[in-house]
């Protein structure tokens, strides 16, 4: 089986803060050199990974990457969590029994600073 997944969110600190300049890659798995989705976080903090149909998986991951330094108001860690693990909600019906269906994820992350 497999789904359509729309995932958009913001990258924040612990404080809230919205995180500019994070790379966000959505794939099979942390190390994936075929990453099928990269975006940016823009000045707000705010992505959006456009609709792509998956195989129903629990290796479908998004990692979030500080890759500007300490260019965002400092060096923050890198995280990585599962799609079928984040907040989501069915859209649209599967056209048939091998289409699951299409969700809209909440990708919403506050990541950590690193330790100095």
């Amino acid at each position: 089986p497999y789904a359509s997944y729309e995932v958009k969110g913001q990258v924040t600190d612990e404080d809230d803060n919205p995180i500019p300049g994070i790379r966000i890659t959505a794939s099979n798995s942390p190390s994936d050199s075929l990453a099928y989705q990269t975006v940016i976080a823009d000045d707000a903090g705010h992505y959006a990974l456009k609709e792509r149909e998956l195989y129903i998986s629990d290796n479908d991951m998004i990692e979030f990457e500080d890759v500007d330094g300490e260019a965002n108001g400092g060096l923050f860690q890198t995280q990585t969590l599962h799609i079928r693990e984040m907040p989501m909600e069915k859209t649209a019906d599967g056209k048939s029994n091998w289409d699951d269906g299409t969700y809209k994820v909440n990708g919403s992350v506050k990541l950590k600073k690193q330790q100095k």
